[in-house]
């Protein structure tokens, strides 16, 4: 069914001369009690993975999401302490808007976190965050 309409994508690729890159295009199969077909697009085997970066993994959990999301907001705030000398509530602001609150909003809708420990770990960085700028430090 799958195959049917990858070769029908093809088709319409061929006859509207718009080309994909197979080389980007990934499968993922979800469960482990259902065969793992080979798909094929214009006669290339599409890649298996496990996880697409910002997005899932096979198992729908998203506290690797959620993790390295975390990870990178509390490097731009690392960041913008280090490089930053003169901060006011209004450059913190703007800062944060830029530089740290992108990895919070990016996707979000997809992979909301489910799991209480992801949105502490989330709550955490946006709660460090939050008590840089002095406006904002009796809401953390």
């Amino acid at each position: 069914m799958i195959q049917g309409d990858l070769n029908l994508l093809a088709e319409w690729s061929d006859r509207w001369q718009m080309k994909f890159n197979v080389d980007k295009r990934k499968a993922m199969h979800f469960g482990d009690n259902y065969k793992r077909y080979d798909y094929k697009l214009f006669g290339n085997s599409l890649t298996k993975v496990n996880e697409e970066r910002y997005l899932i993994s096979n198992n729908l959990k998203y506290t690797k999401q959620c993790r390295v999301e975390s990870k990178k907001g509390n490097q731009m705030l690392g960041f913008k302490a280090r490089n930053i000398d003169y901060k006011t509530s209004e450059t913190n602001l703007t800062l944060y808007d830029s530089l740290v609150r992108p990895h919070f909003e990016y996707a979000v809708q997809f992979w909301s976190p489910n799991y209480k420990r992801d949105h502490e770990k989330l709550e955490q960085l946006q709660r460090h965050a939050t008590k840089l700028i002095s406006s904002l430090r009796n809401l953390a």
